[in-house]
């Protein structure tokens, strides 16, 4: 029987299957968005003044609850660019098998730089570390597709058009731009508010899409 044309073979050069390595993604990315809310600190407070003392330790704790969101909704940015790369990608070798499991390295990592980042919010190099752990992940993902693009008649799918490759590397500039606007920002305005760096991505998104 005749393999569709969209269908991606189930073996890489190394052996492994894109399927088995986008489970594996999947489950990794899962694992650290759901620890992410560990680093939300329960507030401790008198029981007997609970009710007027937990609304301001809340609000005290809001470095905490901005990094959260931040860190959710950027690793829900790579999450999809990873599964955008994959719906083209019918092709893995062993150096890009390696090159996805050092990236899910620094997505394991993003739970413990965030906690760091909500506890010591005021501090430059806390921040720095946070940022820099997103721009690594960013900058994995770059050097994927300009590898996948740059062969893809060997590692793309038959059916991808040649703009959407190139729409692909604009789009996953994205979220490393975002990452460099938030250190810009730690350190020539505030690392407590280098959260507002990432409010790029929608902007460029929508930029994109004209």
């Amino acid at each position: 029987m005749q393999r569709p044309a969209d269908a991606r073979p189930a073996q890489s050069d190394g052996g492994m299957s894109t399927h088995r390595l986008e489970a594996l993604t999947d489950g990794i990315f899962a694992i650290a968005m759901t620890l992410l809310v560990l680093n939300i600190d329960v507030p401790v407070v008198h029981a007997e003044t609970a009710a007027g003392a937990i609304p301001s330790a809340l609000l005290a704790n809001w470095p905490q609850f901005t990094n959260y969101a931040v860190a959710f909704v950027v690793l829900a940015g790579f999450w999809t660019t990873h599964h955008k790369q994959f719906h083209s990608i019918r092709h893995l070798n062993g150096g890009m098998l390696w090159l996805n499991i050092l990236s899910l390295l620094f997505v394991a990592l993003v739970p413990f730089t965030t906690s760091l980042a909500g506890d010591y919010h005021w501090v430059l190099i806390s921040s720095i570390i946070f940022d820099v752990n997103f721009l690594i992940i960013g900058m994995i993902y770059v050097v994927q597709w300009m590898y996948v693009s740059r062969n893809r008649e060997r590692y793309l799918n038959e059916m991808v058009d040649p703009r959407r490759v190139a729409v692909g590397m604009r789009r996953v500039l994205v979220l490393p731009v975002a990452a460099l606007a938030a250190i810009a920002i730690a350190v020539f305005i505030d690392p407590a508010l280098n959260g507002f760096g990432y409010l790029v991505i929608p902007v460029l998104l929508a930029l994109l899409k004209q």
